[in-house]
């Protein structure tokens, strides 16, 4: 095999690598230990008790919130993972008390960061008594909160850019979001390497082809990037990456990683893949959710309650609808750190009409060994209002 030969698979093949990669977080409060930190204060609860079966109710959004519904899914396996990480048992049915947690897009004044808040509620089912559990003590956020980017960024749903040796300011984007286009291309930020662009293949009987999907035009809904899909329609995703160096990117349909499917688990049970690595100056079609390395599931919009997101989400009655990339420098793990990577290897946490499973076809993916850096940008676009 000839090295352009070798150049032109990692171009154009789906390359994918295992999560357990370095991030260059350090310092950052993650997920995972805002819903640990959380789920300790429940268990002390408990145990003070002698009780321990918790059924999770719902983790909805609190007050302006509500275009971040599709985090849902991301933040309920959180605290799943957490619970179960501290022995409590999580049942369906004749539960001691039911968790209702709520998460709220705040600026953490001491970090000078975007950050969310976590709060949750524990209602004895026999008394209906409530215990609240609050990160706020005087005015202040002191607990149950999470600043690292990427977790935040897939939490609140904004595009943003942050090129080599800076970190992006979310909290414009926040406040007042925007959204910029090129042609049908959705870009990070104006003038950023990374973007996404949706493709449309009309409702059909028979197998789809990659023919078949065609680009649909964006656009701006007050800030959101928004692109018209109809029931009983697929789409793909198309990943631009026009940097000069690798990226691996984290895609999520309605708040859900591509390759929740994955029949390759974990000794934990976790799909054992999280990203699709794009090599320089390259753009790659995702057209639906991984199973195999050959076989794949459509992108297909479906009524809600047939969707992904409710399956996973108890029947919550919010309405979604996004498409969701972010974008992590990536290089060879055989080749040096790129000099503007820090060297942390500490892991960072987790994941009307929505996505459905559609038909299975053939979809050509290779494994690399790749690691995995620092965050560098995010992509979010809406399909359903």
């Amino acid at each position: 095999m000839t090295i352009r030969y070798i150049f032109r698979l990692i171009v154009l093949a789906l390359v994918i690598i295992h999560p357990n990669v370095v991030h260059a977080q350090s310092k950052n409060r993650t997920l995972l230990d805002a819903t640990g930190e959380l789920c300790d204060e429940v268990k002390k609860f408990l145990d003070v008790r002698g009780k321990n079966k918790i059924r999770i109710s719902q983790v909805v959004p609190d007050g302006d919130e509500q275009d971040r519904i599709s985090a849902i899914p991301l933040l309920k396996e959180a605290f799943r993972r957490s619970l179960l990480e501290r022995k409590v048992e999580l049942v369906s049915a004749s539960a001691d008390y039911t968790l209702l947690a709520t998460f709220k897009a705040i600026e953490n004044i001491a970090s000078n960061r975007q950050a969310v808040l976590l709060k949750a509620t524990l209602t004895d089912t026999r008394t209906g008594t409530d215990h609240p559990f609050l990160g706020l003590i005087d005015k202040k956020v002191s607990k149950f909160y999470y600043d690292n980017l990427p977790d935040v960024v897939k939490t609140i749903g904004i595009n943003s850019y942050a090129p080599p040796g800076k970190e992006p300011d979310l909290q414009p984007g926040v406040d007042h979001p925007e959204c910029h286009f090129d042609g049908t291309r959705i870009l990070a930020a104006k003038g950023a390497p990374f973007a996404i662009e949706v493709l449309v293949a009309p409702e059909a009987h028979g197998k789809r082809k990659p023919e078949d999907y065609k680009e649909q035009s964006p656009r701006d809904e007050k800030g959101l990037a928004f692109v018209p899909i109809k029931r009983g329609e697929a789409y793909g995703v198309r990943i631009y990456n026009l940097a000069d160096y690798e990226i691996a990117v984290d895609l999520r349909l309605d708040g859900i990683n591509m390759y929740y499917f994955s029949k390759e688990r974990d000794k934990k049970g976790n799909p054992a893949y999280r990203y699709v690595v794009l090599a320089p100056k390259s753009s790659v079609v995702i057209r639906g959710w991984f199973v195999t390395l050959n076989d794949s599931d459509e992108f297909l919009v479906v009524p809600r309650e047939k969707s992904v997101f409710a399956q996973l989400s108890a029947g919550n009655p919010a309405e979604v609808g996004t498409v969701t990339a972010l974008f992590h420098r990536a290089w060879d793990r055989k080749l040096p750190r790129p000099a503007d990577e820090p060297a942390s290897s500490n892991e960072h946490s987790l994941s009307a009409d929505a996505t459905g499973r559609g038909q299975r076809f053939q979809e050509k993916f290779i494994e690399v060994d790749y690691a995995v850096g620092t965050f560098r940008g995010s992509v979010c676009a809406r399909y359903t209002k």
